[in-house]
């Protein structure tokens, strides 16, 4: 090998390759198809001691900068081959026993993990100080176990989040565990491999806290400091126990109310319920107790109002709407469209068989007119001497579909005076002969009808024919062609079955003017409040009822107690009443909600059992038709008898079955004691 210059590139060469360094300046040497080579995205600051790769154009796609791999094949024998590690390695100073520098390293590598159809692998994060062996702080799974495509990350220690946050829990969170397709999420606490809390979290929002252990209790607790808190409330095994107000445990029921036990209230103090005042017509609060009712300022409408159902059109059902009547339009009758005006009439109320002018059809054409009524019926009739007939503007346009023509007046142009106005709607303007002064006689006068020399002034005097206009427009002729009659569309309009429906009550008319009460027929205007009840529904739960008090503390006036509109049958009534009163002050009322229960097996059908919330089970060939023959008489219900196995098979289509369950039968108000 010898080295040479060459005198022509001013660059050593040896072997003929140059040997002077590729690229610019602090661009790192590669070996560059036999030369040196260099370029931008790879260069060295040795100012600085850094070694700088650079990727460009990669947009919202990344690309591999640096590469660390073991190329080496994984075998049955040798199933895992490693990754080479990133090691990051520096200096620290131990101050005990004299002081000493110490080597703080830390090093990421990729371990595969032999998995039954792909391998999966883990990224760690691994530690060593002063040489020590590596301990992993963090790992990273590519799946949570063989077969599940979770990825799971380790923290070998404690994990702490530091966030500068003030949205809400909707906008930002400090903290998110987001589940994208399964129902249930679980946070866990572990001790070793023990789980001794949980937070189970359903899709539904179902929350459920769990923990486990000798004894164990959530503790609440209030503070000024984090370490200086105390109990405000205690959850353990036998209940509630709330610091300085007592235990809540199994004689005592909260809430919804366990019917299934008897249940005990001790009281070692006063007892409290709640009352409110009212000073006119209220209905009560499900969580009301005690209502003290001053009617003494309130008014109330009393009596029976004309039953809704007596009006008959709408404007009277309308008038008494403030009562409690409202007007059913009832059904459409466009479920006859389309057939025949018998048919759409028939169905009664108001329904009509709509038609409309042949008119739409005017000025096209006798085909066009007369096709209208072939679906339905009608009376088109094309017409195309009526408007031809017509001799004048004012006839002409009175008619539909006929169109009065003009034409221009300017084709009497350069004619004269009577020719033009013959005409009607014509004006003639003739030439001014002034245009030919201080001219004579002859230019005055030849060629210019009209024109007379004035040879005493000079001057050339009147209007000629050769020069004038005709303007405006003169009337010519009255055309078109009228499709007349009317066809059927096969469109039935109205409505059929309208009612006037509603309960009228007087209770309705609450005004204080008296006003609406005194116009309807059957009420009357007197002092007095009404109470309504709460509806069924909110006032009993398993048939556990508060007791409500009603009492009339006013000086004058009527309390009239009544049953929550909203509510129907039974329900309706206080002890077979449809409304109690207080007619003197302090008289009281006493009522609670009940619920009757019957047995559902007075059911005989699916129809009137399931309605009910009772349980209707059919028969089955198998299991209720043993024998050969009923088996065979139920063969019209799909059964059929196996003489060879002995059994009666198919599925039973009859309507036989038992209705099992019990039903509310009845709900009632019960006065339980009445004090006038």
């Amino acid at each position: 090998m010898g080295i040479k210059f060459n005198p022509l590139t001013g660059q050593f060469d040896i072997a003929g390759s140059k040997t002077n360094p590729g690229g610019s300046t602090t661009q790192i040497q590669f070996n560059d198809s036999g030369v040196f080579g260099g370029d931008a995205g790879l260069t060295y600051n040795k100012t600085t001691d850094q070694l700088i790769s650079t990727v460009t154009s990669l947009a919202a796609t990344t690309s591999t900068a640096h590469l660390l791999q073991n190329t080496t094949a994984a075998t049955t024998g040798s199933r895992i081959q490693v990754s080479p590690a990133t090691q990051w390695s520096a200096r620290g100073w131990r101050t005990n026993s004299g002081g000493a520098s110490q080597s703080v390293d830390f090093r990421a590598f990729v371990t595969p993990i032999t998995s039954t159809t792909s391998p999966s692998g883990k990224w760690d994060l691994q530690y060593s100080i002063n040489g020590a062996a590596y301990t992993s702080a963090l790992t990273v799974q590519s799946t949570i176990t063989d077969g599940l495509s979770i990825p799971l990350i380790t923290a070998a220690g404690f994990l702490k989040i530091t966030g500068s946050n003030s949205s809400t829990v909707g906008t930002l969170q400090n903290f998110d565990i987001v589940n994208t397709s399964g129902s249930i999420s679980h946070l866990t606490y572990r001790f070793g491999s023990t789980i001794r809390h949980s937070t189970t979290v359903e899709n539904s929002g179902n929350t459920q806290f769990k923990i486990a252990g000798t004894s164990p209790t959530f503790n609440f607790e209030i503070g000024s400091g984090i370490e200086s808190t105390s109990y405000v409330l205690q959850i353990y095994s036998g209940g509630l126990y709330v610091p300085g107000k007592g235990n809540f445990n199994s004689v005592v029921t909260a809430g919804s109310a366990d019917t299934n036990t008897t249940t005990i209230l001790s009281s070692y103090g006063s007892f409290g319920l709640k009352g409110q005042l009212y000073t006119q017509s209220a209905t009560l609060d499900a969580s009301q107790t005690i209502a003290y009712v001053d009617a003494s300022n309130a008014n109330v409408c009393s009596g029976t109002p004309t039953a809704c159902g007596t009006y008959t059109s709408e404007s009277p059902c309308n008038a008494h709407s403030l009562a409690g009547c409202t007007w059913v339009a009832g059904t459409s009758c466009s479920g006859a469209s389309g057939t025949d005006s018998g048919t759409c009439t028939n169905q009664g109320g108001t329904c009509t068989w709509d038609e409309v002018a042949c008119s739409g059809a005017n000025n096209t054409d006798q085909s066009t007119c007369e096709l209208q009524d072939d679906s339905y019926g009608g009376s088109c009739t094309w017409d195309t001497g009526t408007c031809p007939s017509q001799g004048d503007q004012s006839s002409c346009q009175a008619i539909g579909g006929c169109t009065w023509n003009f034409s221009d007046c300017g084709a009497f142009n350069g004619s004269d005076q009577g020719t033009c106005e013959t005409n009607s709607g014509c004006s003639w303007t003739g030439g001014d002969c002034s245009a030919f002064n201080g001219t004579d006689q002859s230019t005055c006068e030849s060629g210019h009808t009209g024109c007379v020399w004035n040879s005493g002034d000079s001057l050339c005097e009147g209007t000629y024919t050769e020069s004038s206009i005709c303007s405006g427009q003169y009337d010519v002729s009255c055309t078109g062609s009228i499709c007349s009659g009317n066809y059927n569309t096969g469109n039935c309009s109205g409505s059929f079955g309208s009612s006037c429906s509603g309960t009228a009550s007087c209770d309705n008319l609450t005004d204080d003017g008296a006003v609406a009460c005194a116009a309807e027929a059957g009420c009357t205007w007197t002092p007095g409040a009404t109470i309504t009840l709460p509806t069924e529904t909110s006032a009993n739960r398993n048939n556990t009822s508060r007791i409500y008090k009603i009492m009339n503390i006013g000086a004058s006036g009527n309390v009239i107690v009544i049953p929550n509109p909203a509510d129907s049958g039974p329900s309706s009534a206080i002890n077979g009443s449809s409304s109690i009163t207080l007619s003197s002050q302090y008289s009281q009322l006493y009522v609670h909600h009940h619920n009757v229960f019957a047995q559902c097996s007075v059911f005989s059908s699916a129809e009137s059992c399931t309605p009910n919330g009772c349980s209707w089970t059919p028969k089955y060939c198998g299991s209720d038709f043993a024998d050969e023959s009923s088996c065979n008489a139920q063969s019209g219900n799909g059964c059929a008898w196996n003489g060879m196995i002995e059994a009666c098979e198919g599925t039973y289509t009859g309507s036989d079955g038992s209705c099992s369950g019990q039903y509310v039968s009845a709900r009632k108000w019960f006065k339980h004691n009445h004090i006038t």
